[in-house]
């Protein structure tokens, strides 16, 4: 999955821990957020390839 990006939208830090490191040892490009109004924005800008 080269330079795939996903990005993670999620306020439950365990569970977004969990998303990042699974889709690092699988090759994806993460970026993780908190909340949706920051998510929008990250998509916005860093356009990912897929919005979890």
């Amino acid at each position: 999955m080269q330079n795939k990006r996903v990005l993670v939208i999620e306020d439950d830090i365990d569970a977004a821990n969990v998303l990042e490191a699974y889709l690092r040892r699988e090759g994806y490009h993460v970026a993780v957020v908190g909340n949706g109004l920051i998510g929008l924005n990250t998509a916005l800008s860093w356009k990912p390839d897929l919005i979890l």
